[in-house]
């Protein structure tokens, strides 16, 4: 097979067995109940009835500054972890799933965060939530 090719058959396996991993981990969490934040949850549960995909999104200036304040770091600090966190999560997911994270027909719920605040973010989700659930109050 050669250097080359075994190299590339040794990644394709380390690709394989992290998928694997991500997939059984997010499925055990998804049957223990709660949230589960990134880990391509959605496409790993795209086909779990009782889960609400999210997509949480807004600005890029809006969530920079977010960030910034968050962590306590410069905006430039922030604006670069930005980059890099939206790159590598987006690659990740295609690489991985491939999937498009940026194509909202992939989730529920597609909330802007640029004019919603976290608050009212919550109240949508666990609405959203109740409803398919069928506990949605009358």
């Amino acid at each position: 097979m050669g250097e080359t090719g075994s190299a590339m058959a040794a990644a394709e396996q380390d690709r394989a067995a992290l998928v694997k991993e991500n997939s059984f981990t997010v499925t055990q969490w998804a049957e223990e109940g709660g949230v589960i934040v990134g880990r391509s949850a959605a496409f790993v549960l795209a086909g779990a009835a009782a889960a609400i995909h999210v997509r949480l999104d807004g600005p890029v200036e809006q969530r920079v500054e977010r960030a910034a304040v968050d962590a306590g770091i410069t905006l430039e600090r922030a604006s670069r972890r930005q980059r890099h966190e939206d790159r590598v999560r987006a690659q990740m997911s295609k690489e991985f799933y491939g999937v498009d994270p940026a194509d909202p027909l992939s989730y529920d719920l597609v909330l802007n965060t640029g004019r919603l605040d976290l608050d009212t973010c919550v109240d949508i989700i666990v609405a959203a939530v109740r409803i398919r659930a069928g506990l949605a109050s009358t």
